[in-house]
């Protein structure tokens, strides 16, 4: 059984492509929370780092929820993968796959 490091610890599901970050967006939710909390910063500046902390974070957090929804995602099986797990359950009355 291989392996595979995510960033949550190691997982036997092997790593799951994710689209690259949106980095538009990225930067509207950073104005968009840079406004909310510009009355208790100093400067725009300061609001706006703050804003793109912030949403770099949600975005880490949103792309390791796809990442763990992407691994315990059920698996499809083949054709000839059902096949064989039916005819083994016939033949020694317990399935090796979930199928």
């Amino acid at each position: 059984m291989s392996l595979y490091m995510t960033p949550l610890g190691y997982t036997s599901r092997p790593p799951v492509m994710l689209p690259p970050v949106d980095r538009a967006a990225l930067m509207r939710a950073a104005h968009r929370i840079a406004k909310g909390v510009r009355h208790l910063m100093a400067s725009y500046g300061e609001a706006l780092a703050h804003g793109l902390r912030t949403a770099w974070a949600q975005v880490k957090v949103a792309r390791t929820f796809q990442s763990l929804n992407a691994q315990v995602r059920r698996r499809e099986y083949s054709a000839s993968e059902i096949a064989n797990s039916r005819a083994a359950t016939r033949r020694c009355g317990s399935s090796y796959r979930g199928a």
